[in-house]
This record gives structure tokens, sequence and C-alpha cells, in this order.
């Protein structure tokens, strides 16, 4: 009788080809495990979150707010202004850093001059962000929201609906609608 032999181990083929698919497997999963993309829905979600607080804040309260994004956060222009009731008027002060925030009107029910300066507080930080992702761009805007429940830009143009543009990975919009103070994403 003949004796069988038996081999043991891998072909070399075999080693190789388990080689590439490893290394290409290694090269996607770095692509897969990136948090980019995570970080821009997560700051997306959290601006629409921001900008209802906002509104339901504005009708609550019964004072303005003011919902900032992108670098009109960064100014300190005071020529903003927008008739809020009879002969009042708003003032738009806001110095920060901040990729959107919210300050609500301190001299709400009161006549004349409106001031956005009172920030918003959230019960452990104030409601505002400043991590931007990398890569990530965002259209700025301003937006105040009405104890009324509708909402314009801080220049008093009651457009139709204001957009604000974020570019990164995956490109969103969010809308406020002027009317209704309606706030949604596309």
């Amino acid at each position: 009788m003949r004796s069988k032999k038996s081999f043991s181990g891998f072909t070399l083929i075999e080693l190789v080809c388990v080689m590439l698919m490893a290394s290409a497997l290694a090269v996607s999963a770095g692509n897969l495990l990136s948090t980019t993309v995570f970080d821009e829905r997560w700051l997306y979600e959290d601006m629409i979150s921001a900008a209802r607080h906002a509104q339901i804040l504005a009708e609550t309260r019964g004072c303005a707010v003011l919902f900032t994004v992108g670098s009109v956060a960064d100014s300190t222009d005071e020529s903003v202004s927008r008739s809020v009731s009879n002969s009042s008027s708003v003032s738009n002060s806001v110095a920060s850093s901040a990729v959107y925030s919210l300050k609500y009107d301190v001299n709400c029910r009161q006549e004349g001059t409106a001031s956005f300066t009172g920030n918003v507080i959230r019960p452990d930080t104030s409601f505002s962000h400043s991590d931007i992702p990398a890569d990530l761009s965002i259209s700025s805007a301003s937006v105040v929201f009405y104890p009324e429940g509708w909402a314009c830009d801080a220049g008093g143009r009651e457009s139709s609906t204001v957009s604000i543009s974020i570019v990164g990975v995956s490109n969103r919009t969010l809308n406020i609608e002027c009317g209704t103070g309606f706030v949604y994403g596309s």
C-alpha cells in the first residue's frame, strides 16, 4: 500500500491573497473609522436643535431671541435693527467666536431699544457651539425669533426662508421658514 502524504500549511498564493485583502481592509477601515461624518452630523443636528430652542424660548418668555450662525456670530456690528413692537428697535451686539449662538433681548417688555446681549444658558453651559469639524464651511445667517412664533432675518427682511448651508463631506441645509418660524433640515 501506498502511504498518503498529508501537507499542512498554506500555499504561497493563499498567503499573498490574504495579505492583499488585509491591506485593502486596513486602508478602507481608516476611512470608515473617521469621525468627521459623525462630527458634521452632530453639529448639524445641534444647530437645528438650537434654532428650535430659540423659537420655543421666544414664545414662552415673550421676548425675541437672536440665533446667529457663522461669521455673523463674530461680528460686533450694531447696525442691525428691526422694529419689534410699536417704537422698539433691535440692536445686535454679539461678540463671540461661536459657530452659532443664542442671545435674548435683555430689555424685553420695555419700550425703547432692545438689545440681544443676554446669553441663553443650557443647564451645564452656554447655548453656543465653537468646535467646527475639519473641512467644514457654514454660511453666515442671523435670525430673530419673535414671541408670536414667526421669525425673520436680523435685518428685518421677512424673506420666505432663511437657508444656512453646511458644506463638508456631505452637504446639508438648515432652513427656517420666516412666516411660521418652522425649522427643518434638508
